[in-house]
């Protein structure tokens, strides 16, 4: 038995949850650190800002960006046989460490293949977050406050971006990458000696007492058997069903499911919300707005707060399809808009009674597919 308050148990849940999602941190990093770097490292800002002898490429500067992407490809192969070897923890603390990497690598990078091979390894680190950090928490943190919990990796990868936009604009990379080691180093330190290993993984290996010792310190009571049954229950039931593609394109509503879900992330990836995030000080320098590029960016990261904190409102009682609907249809005025604004630029229109319209806008490209307040999997719903 552990001797806690109930309150002191929940609270350290909410200590777990928080402390690996100083890996989505990293993450947030990732996906937003081309926008302010990009200007820099190919020759749009004052020269003393590009740790490069030269400007760099069109070629080389899409390299560099669209190369954390394919990093983050690579992660979630790599995922399924990690944490069935080494569990979730070690798999996350695995997968962190090619975003310590990165930034050391950027700290001294004075060459175009020192920031391709950066970007790549902060690629992998971003994929095995993104891939396993909701997981960690469902499978630990007890099922009454797994979606706040859940949410915190949202709120972590937000709050990182707009830490980027306002920061990086004004820093040199190396000094973005040494502020961006800093929650790096926590999450070793913290995450690493002072959070569990999930309690899946144990009674995977049949470790039942070590399963129970962390559902006892993370749950309100000592009684946990019955939660710890469901878990063995769970794991038998999925070594005993087998993957055949056959089997899945036969069932009417596993097809269903699929290319619902298969859709969903189309839509949401194809609107093209990466190359956004990747060049937004440099598209928003484009629209020659009175506002200059690196205050608009600001503008627009304080803007993604304001529907980060409506869907956590919204999401229990409008319904996750409604609200996904909402922002479907916004992004797609607001891609039109968009364009439209650019397409008549280009043809020599003045569009200077609208330079405020790309700032709008692009908020809503933004927030293209609304987070899941509820992280939990079908067998913890209860």
């Amino acid at each position: 038995m552990i001797d806690c308050k109930p309150t002191e148990r929940i609270n350290y849940s909410y200590f777990v949850a928080i402390s690996v999602n100083f890996m989505a941190i990293l993450a947030g990093v990732g996906f937003s650190w081309s926008s302010p770097c990009v200007p820099k490292l190919s020759g749009q800002t004052h020269p003393a800002h590009n740790p490069l002898d030269h400007p760099a490429t069109i070629q080389q500067i899409a390299w560099i960006t669209s190369l954390h992407n394919l990093g983050c490809i690579v992660a979630p192969l790599l995922c399924g046989p990690l944490t069935a070897r080494l569990g979730k923890k070690r798999t996350l603390l695995v997968f962190a460490a090619p975003q310590l990497i990165s930034n050391l690598i950027l700290m001294v990078a004075k060459e175009v293949p020192h920031f391709y091979i950066a970007r790549f390894l902060m690629g992998v680190g971003t994929g095995g977050a993104t891939t396993l950090i909701q997981v960690y928490v469902v499978e630990v943190v007890p099922s009454s406050h797994r979606g706040r919990a859940c949410s915190f990796t949202n709120w972590m990868v937000t709050l990182a971006q707009d830490f980027v936009f306002v920061l990086g604009p004004y820093v040199t990379i190396k000094t973005l990458a040494m502020v961006s080691l800093v929650p790096s180093i926590t999450f070793f330190v913290v995450f690493g000696l002072f959070v569990p290993e999930s309690p899946y993984y144990f009674a995977s290996r049949r470790e039942l007492k070590e399963a129970e010792a962390i559902l006892v310190k993370t749950r309100r009571t000592d009684n946990v058997n019955e939660e710890l049954e469901k878990i063995v229950r769970y794991l038998n039931e999925e070594k005993s069903v087998k993957f055949s593609l056959g089997a899945m394109v036969g069932s009417k509503g596993v097809r269903k499911s699929f290319a619902l879900a298969v859709a969903l992330i189309m839509f949401q990836q194809f609107a093209g919300v990466n190359c956004v995030f990747a060049y937004q000080q440099s598209i928003l320098a484009e629209s020659e707005s009175s506002l200059p590029a690196d205050k608009s960016v600001m503008v627009v990261a304080l803007m993604q707060i304001i529907p980060m904190i409506l869907i956590t409102k919204l999401v229990d009682t409008w319904g996750r399809r409604k609200l996904m609907m909402l922002s479907y249809a916004g992004e797609l005025v607001a891609l039109v808009m968009f364009g439209g604004y650019f397409f008549l630029k280009s043809q020599g229109v003045d569009v200077s009674s609208v330079f405020w319209l790309p700032v709008v806008v692009f908020d809503r490209v933004h927030c293209t597919g609304w987070p899941n307040k509820d992280g939990s999997r079908p067998y913890l719903a209860n």
